[in-house]
């Protein structure tokens, strides 16, 4: 690995790769220029670049703001959940009418409460090709901070394509007066309002009797009372 940096600086870095074929090289030199970096990734035997990236070194500035994201940290799929952006300055006040770009990230999950192992829950993942942790998709809005210094996003997972479980990741980012920027970032678990835990043996050997534990939990990973249950078991 070939990095190349401003006023004609050089590091070379052996690079290995792992049984996975991949590899991960932290550039931790210090005092080094602001400026453009490039970043070449080198077959030593035949000289060959295989991949090729770059990226940019700037002084540091002291943001004059601070931002905070407000969101539940679980909500139900079927409803719309708000995220809440405050900007304020360190010097006191609000950061007013400034311009706010939120970015939201999608991932699917799965639904695995800790807190009862062994059990295997229900959910519409079952039913699609879509497995934890795929992206599924993202999308950026731009807005203005209020009178107060804040901005709202709405989101409504009920009217994603695919309802399934999903983790949100969003991040807020605030454009001060002075062009710099400041983000703020959180993460929203949507989940079915409730769903249905089956616990049992997969082996019986010594009798006949099945002896299965259910239960029922809410989007909150609570047990939910109060929901009928009808039990099938087919021979």
């Amino acid at each position: 690995m070939i990095v190349n940096g401003p006023g004609r600086k050089t590091w070379e870095f052996p690079i290995t790769l792992s049984e996975y074929g991949h590899f991960g090289l932290e550039f931790d030199k210090l005092n080094v220029p602001t400026g453009n970096y490039s970043v070449y990734l080198m077959d030593t035997a035949s000289g060959e670049t295989l991949a090729r990236t770059s990226f940019k070194k700037e002084a540091y500035r002291i943001p004059r703001f601070e931002v905070h994201l407000s969101a539940p940290g679980k909500t139900p799929l079927d409803q719309p959940f708000s995220v809440t952006l405050t900007a304020d300055y360190y010097a006191g006040g609000r950061v007013v009418d400034q311009q706010v770009t939120w970015e939201v990230n999608r991932y699917s999950y799965q639904v695995r409460p800790p807190d009862f192992p062994g059990y295997l829950f229900s959910s519409d993942e079952r039913f699609t090709s879509i497995r934890a942790g795929r992206s599924l998709g993202q999308y950026s809005v731009t807005d203005m901070t209020d009178a107060n210094g804040s901005a709202t996003l709405v989101v409504d997972p009920s009217r994603e394509r695919n309802s399934v479980p999903t983790k949100y990741i969003i991040h807020g980012t605030v454009r001060g007066a002075d062009v710099q920027t400041v983000t703020s970032s959180t993460t929203v678990l949507t989940l079915p309002p409730f769903v249905i835990g089956l616990k049992t043996g997969s082996l019986i050997k010594e009798n006949l009797t099945i002896t299965p534990e259910i239960i029922v939990l809410g989007y909150d990973e609570k047990p939910l009372k109060g929901k009928e249950i009808k039990l099938r078991i087919y021979h």
